[in-house]
Order: C-alpha cells, then structure tokens, then sequence
C-alpha cells in the first residue's frame, strides 16, 4: 500500500504539489489523470524520491520511505517511462538484468528472469535477447521498459505515460496487454497519463488533479455517475460513457434467456458476439445491425442475450 499524507512541492514560487492526500490499495492500479502542468509527475516522483517534498510524508506499507536511502527505495520500486530510457550500450538481456545485477542475483537466476519476463511482455527470448535498443521498434522498447521495470519483482510499479510516444494502433494493443498483465501479477501501481482513454480503460481508481491538487478521486464509473464540478464534468467530456463501455465486457454482465428468434429461426438472425466482447463493441454491433439485441455465443455454443437496455443498466451498476 502506498500512501501519501498532506505531500506539498514548490519550485520557488509555484506550487506543484499542494497538500495531497491519498491511498493507493496493495495490488490496485492508481492513475493520476489531468492536464500538462497540474503537477501529476512530480507528485509520482515523490513516491521514489526522485522528487524531495517540501512538506508532508510518502509511506509504503505503513514506513516511511525516508527510512532508507534512496538507492535502496528505488531498488524495490519498478519504473517505467515514455521515453523508455534503454542503455544504448547494453543488450536488450542487459538491460532487463539491471536491479537483479545491482541486487547480487546468480547468473542463472538472473538469465531465467530475463527469459521469463520477455515471454510475459510477449516477446521471444530468443530472438530479442541479443538485440540491441537501435534495433528495436517503439513497441518493442517499451515492452523491454516494462520487463526491466518488474525485473526484481517489485511490489509497487511507477508508470510515466509509459505509452504516450506509441503510435494509436500500438498504445492500444499495450494498454489491454498491460491491463491483463496486471490482473495476473497484482502489482500496486501507480500510473500518469493525461490520455482520459487511457486512464479509463486501465484505472482502478483515478485522481483528476489541477493546479497541484486533486479535485476528484474515485472509480471511473463513479467519477462518470457523479462528477463533484464543472471541471470534472467537461474535463470527461461528453464520451465518457463510451469510454466507460470501452471499459467493460459483455462477459461481465448476466445474459438474458434465449427467444426462438434469437437462435436464427427469424428471416434476419440477431448479431452474434463473444464475452470478450467490449460493451462499446457490441453497441456498435446493434447499431451496424439495426437492433436493440445481440446473442452472445462462446464458439458455436449460445449463452443468452443482451439488449441496449440490460447494457446500460449494467454499466450503470458497476463499481
């Protein structure tokens, strides 16, 4: 758990930080959401103490992080950035092994992390290993960026816009593998982006900061179903339930029962869709389709229906 009490940064006389309070939960994903400027990065460098506060206290798991230095902090602390930061000089393998060298691991044990890990960020160890940062594609690096930031297998991962220089295509195939990735691993991460999408997509909870503060935190659902002000309102925008839908499954729903017309019986058979299938998905599916109705099929196998009114009101009842 990592928790933040009354945290305050000034640059002589601008305030980047001002009395922030928060907690992120052991094993959640915080985004810290809002414009250039509103002081998102310096509060997320304080928690490694790449940033030093003027004021207030930064604790992991009940102990301050002044307690040790900052070497040592930052050796159980994962951090990923949008400019990846590879050292040019090193192999992709190298670079991977960075804390575990600096933690005195075996050779072994460091070579079977490094394999390990480029298969969890979906590349072949064996092809990728050997390579040099110069021949990697901007997808690529940021994939070895996150292996190298989990390499010691640290409990709390810090994240810079990690996928901000990516191209729309490649951001949003890492952004659903990332988010699948913490689902497996359960890490306690800590995650700044200024891409509402983004954070939508990937955030337990969001904090919307301004002007060093932060004005709203909460689910992306609550955040959507009750904005605290104007700001937050027209911050969102008026896509944000999209976005929400983007959010959400249609395996996270209950399926309705199966109508004989449903299973194809009827002149137009109802559009099909899977329980991967994203709720912004299958709406697009009933509006391309011109129904209010889709049959949702594992395979070959009909599990039940959805309507445009069950869609709504499940996202609506969501955290």
């Amino acid at each position: 758990m990592i928790e933040l009490c009354d945290v305050t940064k000034r640059y002589g006389a601008n305030t980047a930080v001002d009395s922030v309070s928060f907690v992120v939960p052991e094993g959640e994903l915080t985004v810290l959401l809002g414009p250039s400027g509103c002081g998102k990065t310096t509060l997320l460098r304080t928690i490694n103490r790449m940033v030093e506060p003027d004021g207030g206290e930064v604790l992991i798991d009940g102990a301050p992080i002044t307690a040790s230095s900052p070497e040592e902090l930052r050796r159980g602390i994962g951090y990923a950035i949008q400019s990846v930061g590879l050292f040019p000089h090193m192999t992709v393998a190298r670079n991977i092994a960075t804390v575990p060298r600096l933690l005195g691991w075996d050779a072994g044990r460091i070579s079977a992390r490094v394999v390990e890990l480029l298969a969890l960020v979906g590349l072949d160890p064996a092809v990728f290993s050997g390579k040099w940062p110069h021949e990697l594609s901007g997808g690529e690096a940021q994939r070895v960026g996150v292996a190298r930031a989990l390499a010691a297998d640290p409990p709390v991962l810090l994240m810079d816009e990690p996928f901000g220089a990516l191209d729309p295509i490649n951001r949003e195939r890492l952004q659903r593998e990332f988010a699948e990735l913490h689902r497996t691993l359960g890490k306690t991460v800590v995650f700044v982006t200024h891409d509402i999408e983004e954070a939508v997509l990937l955030g337990d909870t969001i904090a919307l900061m301004r002007d060093g503060r932060i004005v709203q935190s909460g689910s992306p659902e609550e955040l959507w179903r009750a904005p605290a002000s104007e700001f937050v309102r027209d911050f969102f925008g008026e896509e944000f339930g999209l976005r929400i839908l983007a959010r959400h499954r249609v395996g996270d729903l209950t399926y309705g029962s199966l109508a004989e017309e449903d299973h194809g019986a009827g002149t137009l058979p109802l559009p099909r869709v899977a329980p991967e299938t994203s709720l912004r998905d299958a709406l697009a599916v009933m509006v391309t389709g011109a129904c209010d109705k889709v049959v949702v099929v594992d395979g070959q196998r009909m599990l039940g229906s959805l309507t445009f009114s069950e869609v709504v009101r499940g996202v609506r009842r969501a955290r």
